[in-house]
């Protein structure tokens, strides 16, 4: 049952990934697909980040560098090269959600590590319950 699911949301999210690089951004399966992309971003933010659930990585990422957080400021270069727009973590800041969160995860790199064993103990702990049970 598991499998299928994954599989699933596996097969779901690689059409969605192929809709955004294949179609023009005026066809509405884009636009969804779009949607979808940075709903994902802004979950892996807030599970991952402890972050606003507003921002997505790449606009968390832009407000840190220019606050001159040297760990922000790392990420977006890295996301910026990655994304090949030398401005895409700059443009991606919400500015209405910025301004109003000023506080800043006293360390980001500590949150991921928090984030991701976190998410290791609620897969572990779905593991143990679906090996429980069949």
């Amino acid at each position: 049952m598991i499998t299928y699911c994954a599989l699933i949301i596996s097969v779901f999210l690689a059409a969605t990934l192929a809709c955004l690089i294949f179609l023009k951004p005026k066809n509405p399966l884009f636009e969804y697909s779009r949607r979808v992309w940075i709903w994902i971003d802004q979950g892996a933010n807030v599970i991952l980040l402890w972050g606003n659930e507003d921002h997505t990585i790449s606009g968390r990422a832009g407000f840190g560098r220019q606050r001159h957080s040297p760990f922000w400021t790392a990420a977006a270069n890295l996301i910026d090269k990655l994304f090949k727009d030398p401005n895409h973590c700059t443009q991606a800041i919400e500015r209405k959600a910025a301004e109003l969160e000023v506080k800043e995860t006293p360390a980001p790199h500590l949150a991921l590590i928090y984030g991701c064993s976190g998410l290791v103990s609620v897969l572990s702990m779905a593991w143990l319950i679906y090996a429980l049970l069949t």
